[in-house]
């Protein structure tokens, strides 16, 4: 109510102070004298000083001499209430504005002051009869519909809402938002046969308010109509962006989806009034819907057009680092790698466009440690330090490329600041004492690394990578306890391809080939392209060790273009053999 009455006190002062004889009834205009209505006005005038300068006291006693003078100034009544509305005393306002309303009952202004001091007052049955009035007696509230008609909502009389929008319709036009207030109310009343047939009316009466026609497919959608939907919706010739995406929602799940995703994809790279907003969402919808059938090429040549037309825009930037990642775990071979590449472009493009975004930072510095792309993780992260100098993730980040890159004492150096920065968060100290174990493991340090490991998963809660990473020390270095380790997550169901993977390091270890081999062809052989590549070499090392070196050279292939391999994947495949250390 505050909103809609923000404005107009300012006007009504004007109209009070400077057009009193035109705000007073006209029957009284024979029985006051020109003196009694001067001193009044002159009164109401002296009020409105006091008013300004909020001497409420002395502004009613002004009005109280001007209501003597003239018992017929609706104005000064009305200034009254106002006077009473600031000093909170609600109930002498609205006695005060009912003796405006007797004397001039066709005044909005009357009946808003009226409605917001009965709402202040708590008194929801007067705010509805004040309402009521102004609707009934005045013409020009229909600025006004809205809040009036959320009032009766409010009080679940959905009916009457409804009464007093098809009133204002019969005395004056209605705008298409005003329509809109009737077509949620019957929404919202489960009125939904009416609603429908208002909206076709609606898309008669104004044919290019094209919400309407978005509107009714989502009703029909959401009422089980959904072929319904879809047919009204490609009926358009000019789609808006949330038809399309509409569209593009109803038909994922079929079996036509990625065809129809395709479809809608292309037309709306076609239409030049599609935003980057409507290309990037059709875009990721057709990627999620299209599943193996994606056409790879169509989708990079896509983001380069969005990115020609919308350049150095954050949405395209981060639609092609998420879109190039999905793509590089689509593709086979060197494309693999050349798409993660490219994710990895438009994710440091985006640090440089909004460099204070940490999410954007962290995204970056987590692919390039997946990819094991040490010096460029060692760049970025110092770059991110410099902007975010107390994230201790940031410091882990570091000292991960640090041991990479065999700078051990600078790893080490990192790793102690870490720990002492995450001295109260016993996750973050677990995750820190995993990367000091490894350190101690790559240096040869064997009782040192299983001390820190041991220390990691004493923590609590210990971090999921601490705990993965110290499965994955077992499995090579003992490989019985890392079975006895890692079985209790798989009876429970765990997917976790690392899981597996230790499982199979651990037994590959053993030298048992076979259950090795088994181990991870039953949970990852459907869908080898989409594993890491630490699994993908470790099933061609194992194929190996069982004389089938072409099986091998298949898997070390996949491998070689795929994030976290070795450092001798190029040399496997050369070599046709495993090196040794």
């Amino acid at each position: 109510m505050k909103q809609l009455l923000s404005s107009f006190y300012v006007a009504f002062y004007l109209y009070t102070s400077f057009g009193i004889a035109s705000a007073q009834s006209q029957t009284t205009a024979d029985t006051i004298t020109y003196a009694q209505q001067n001193t009044s006005q002159e009164k109401l005038i002296e009020a409105q000083k006091y008013f300004l300068l909020e001497d409420f006291e002395q502004a009613l006693k002004a009005l109280k001499g001007a209501i003597e003078a003239d018992p017929n100034n609706d104005a000064a009544y009305f200034k009254q209430a106002e006077v009473h509305l600031r000093l909170a005393q609600y109930n002498d306002g609205l006695k005060a504005i009912e003796n405006a309303l007797t004397l001039k009952s066709n005044n909005k202004y009357y009946y808003l002051l009226a409605s917001e001091l009965a709402t202040l007052g708590q008194a929801p049955g007067e705010v509805s009869k004040y309402y009521l009035q102004m609707v009934n007696l005045t013409n020009d509230y229909i600025m006004y519909l809205e809040e009036i008609a959320k009032h009766f909502i409010a009080q679940g009389k959905w009916q009457q809402a409804i009464e007093i929008i098809d009133m204002t319709a019969q005395k004056t036009t209605l705008s298409p938002t005003q329509y809109q207030i009737k077509v949620d109310i019957l929404v919202n009343a489960n009125r939904i046969s009416e609603a429908k047939n208002l909206l076709r009316q609606l898309q008669q009466k104004f044919p290019r308010e094209h919400q309407f026609v978005f509107q009714e497919a989502r009703l029909l959608s959401l009422n089980k109509e959904k072929e319904k939907a879809i047919e009204l919706l490609k009926a358009q010739k000019q789609p808006t962006t949330d038809m399309q995406l509409l569209l593009a929602e109803l038909q994922g799940g079929k079996e036509q989806a990625p065809e129809d995703q395709k479809l809608l994809l292309l037309q709306s790279f076609s239409n030049p009034n599609a935003d980057a907003r409507v290309r990037t969402l059709l875009m990721g919808q057709y990627l999620m819907e299209s599943m193996g059938k994606v056409n790879l090429k169509l989708v990079d040549s896509l983001q380069q057009v969005l990115e020609n037309d919308f350049p150095d825009e954050p949405m395209v930037l981060e639609n092609g680092a998420i879109t190039y990642q999905i793509l590089s775990q689509k593709a086979e071979g060197e494309a693999r790698r050349a798409y993660a590449l490219a994710s990895l472009e438009r994710q440091e493009q985006l640090t440089q466009i909004q460099p204070g975004d940490f999410e954007i930072w962290q995204t970056l510095l987590k692919q390039l440690a997946t990819w094991k792309n040490w010096m460029k993780l060692e760049e970025q992260a110092d770059e991110a330090l410099l902007r975010f100098p107390n994230q201790i993730r940031f410091y882990i980040y570091m000292a991960e490329a640090k041991i990479g890159l065999e700078k051990t004492n600078e790893a080490k150096a990192l790793l102690r600041q870490s720990l002492l920065l995450a001295n109260s968060n016993p996750e973050l100290k677990s995750l820190i004492l995993s990367h000091q174990a490894n350190l101690a493991y790559q240096t040869q340090k064997i009782k040192e690394a299983n001390d820190l490991y041991e220390k990691a998963l004493a923590e609590e809660p210990s971090h999921p990578g601490a705990i993965l990473a110290y499965g994955t020390y077992l499995s090579m270095e003992k490989p019985q306890k890392a079975l006895a380790y890692i079985e209790p997550w798989i009876e429970q169901g765990a997917k976790n391809e690392v899981i597996f993977r230790i499982k199979a390091q651990a037994l590959f270890t053993l030298s048992e080939f076979e259950k090795a081999k088994s181990t991870l062809e039953q949970e990852f052989a459907s869908s080898s392209t989409l594993a890491q590549g630490e699994t993908l070499e470790l099933l061609g090392d194992i194929y190996f060790e069982m004389n089938d070196v072409e099986k091998a050279l298949e898997f070390w292939q996949k491998a070689r273009f795929s994030p976290g391999v070795s450092d001798q994947i190029d040399q496997k495949i050369d070599e046709k053999t495993i090196p040794k250390n």
